[in-house]
Parts: structure tokens; sequence; C-alpha cells
């Protein structure tokens, strides 16, 4: 007899396998709860016990992306790997995926997925900032740090807008952009954030980085 919390997994997998075709097929304002558990012959508190809201399905899809970036790149680092261009390896790999498509963009823009996305993402970019500081002997602050973390949110989304609206910035422009402002907020010189960068489009260009089906 399987046990309950594998049984319980596999349920899970299969809400996020349905919720995923319904985003591709429906668009995600379309997609609810109730199609779902119709789909999978269950009610729709069963849905709610695993995904309280239905942004928390892209949430879960979008962790996913991002932890096997970081898997891939442990996996295969550069030479002389520092702190910053990891970040910028990670954030150009994650962005450009995002954006280079339509439905990609309205789902990881999706107003409650990117609030809960940043929100969960907050420490993550701060202890980012310190690393980098560390690595470049930089005598940033916790209030620099955290400064720099809330920046980087809003930087995300203004970027995005400027894009969105189409005649503003390119897609690479916006990744080049964001990459460039973590290196200008972790005070790193105009020649080590341009050498980084560059080392960036080097490594991303030349690898088979990871994405997920809802990308596809």
């Amino acid at each position: 007899m399987a046990k309950p919390h594998r049984s319980s997994n596999v349920l899970k997998q299969k809400i996020s396998d349905v919720a995923e075709r319904f985003f591709k097929e429906y668009g995600y304002e379309k997609t609810t709860f109730q199609m779902i558990a119709d789909e999978l012959g269950i009610g729709k508190g069963t849905i709610t016990y695993h995904f309280k809201h239905k942004y928390l399905i892209l949430y879960d899809y979008f962790q996913k992306f991002n932890n096997a970036l970081i898997q891939y790149m442990n996996d295969n680092p550069p030479d002389n790997l520092n702190q910053y261009l990891m970040y910028c390896i990670h954030a150009q790999s994650f962005f450009r995926e995002i954006i280079k498509k339509e439905r990609s963009r309205e789902l990881f823009f999706q107003e409650e997925q990117f609030e809960y996305w940043f929100t969960g993402q907050q420490s993550a970019h701060e202890s980012m900032y310190r690393l980098i500081s560390n690595d470049f002997h930089k005598d940033l602050s916790d209030e620099d740090i955290l400064a720099a973390a809330m920046m980087t949110k809003g930087a995300v989304k203004c970027l995005f807008d400027f894009f969105n609206k189409g005649d503003y910035i390119t897609g690479e422009k916006f990744c080049y952009q964001l990459i460039y402002m973590v290196g200008i907020l972790s005070r790193l010189d105009e020649s080590m954030i341009q050498r980084n960068i560059q080392r960036t489009y080097e490594y991303v260009d030349s690898h088979d980085m990871p994405t997920i089906s809802l990308l596809e």
C-alpha cells in the first residue's frame, strides 16, 4: 500500500500538471480551481489543501526553474567564478527564458505571483548582496544590503513595464540593465561589471541552460 505522503505528493503533481495545461490553453485568469478539480474528479477543497491560492501553483513552477538553474551552475561552474558572475548568469538565464514568450511574461509578472515571489526571495537577494560584498571586499552595511535587495525588486518591475510597452527596451536590454544595476548596487567598478557581464553572455550562449515545461 502506498504511503500517505507519497500519495499526497502524486496528487499535488497531478494538480500542477493540469494547471499547467490549462494555463497554456486558457490563460491564468480563465483557469479556475473548479476547472482543475473537475478535470481530476476531486473536490476543490483538495486543491486548496495543496495550493491555498492559484498563484502558488505558479510560484511552485518558477521555484523549480530557479532551483534547476542553481543546480546546473553548481554542476557546471564557470572558470574563476565569483558571486557577481554567478548572479549574472542566474538572472540572465532566468529572465531571458521568462520574457521571450508573452504567455510566460503574463504568468511570472501576474501581480500576486510576482509579489509573493519577491517576498519569498527577499532574504535570498540580501544573501546574494552580502556574498558579493564579501567576495569583492566591499563594506556594505546591513542597511545597504536591505536597500539593494528592495531596489532589485523595484528594478525588475520597472524594467518589465518599460519592456512591456514595446517602445523602450528589448528583452536583451532588460536582462543587461538588471545585472548591470546589481553590479552598481554592489559598488563594483565599471570595468569589473563589464568584464563579468561579458563572461555571462559567453557562458549562457555556450551552454544548454535548463528550463521547465511551463515556459516551453
